[in-house]
């Protein structure tokens, strides 16, 4: 293996190296650096300016049933949860014992059903005692 020394393109520091390695950088912060710092081609601009003519500057965000992955009533557990979040908020009070100042993990939406449908009455806001309670009766 043949040594060699480089020039950093970065910083100008002298770096001692392998010649098959081919280094132009005496480190990654360096070549991190250079390249953060770079300025953008005309042939790279004209790239971006394409794409977001193509998309406008700012894409509407589409929600519900328009959106490409939307699953309807086949959405999981989580993705229910998360939308029954977005569409009732997170009230900080238990709808059955009536605590309050409730959150995280303490206060849960609770499902009456129990079928996870998309149907806003069927849910309900429990702290983790009374959900617990429910489930345990609900169950048998």
């Amino acid at each position: 293996m043949v040594k060699i020394f480089i020039k950093c393109k970065q910083c100008g520091e002298q770096k001692e190296t392998y010649k098959c390695q081919k280094r132009q950088f005496c480190s990654k912060k360096c070549k991190d650096n250079f390249c953060r710092n770079k300025p953008l081609s005309r042939r790279h601009k004209l790239k971006i300016s394409a794409t977001l003519k193509r998309i406008g500057h700012k894409p509407a965000i589409t929600r519900g049933e328009s959106h490409h992955s939307w699953k309807g009533e086949k959405v999981g557990y989580r993705g229910i949860h998360n939308w029954i979040e977005r569409e009732l908020g997170n009230p900080k009070k238990c709808d059955n014992c009536g605590k309050d100042n409730l959150i995280g993990h303490y206060i849960h939406w609770s499902n009456i059903s129990g079928k996870y449908k998309r149907i806003k009455s069927d849910w309900r806001r429990l702290c983790a005692k009374c959900h617990k309670q429910f489930d345990i009766k609900n169950v048998k």
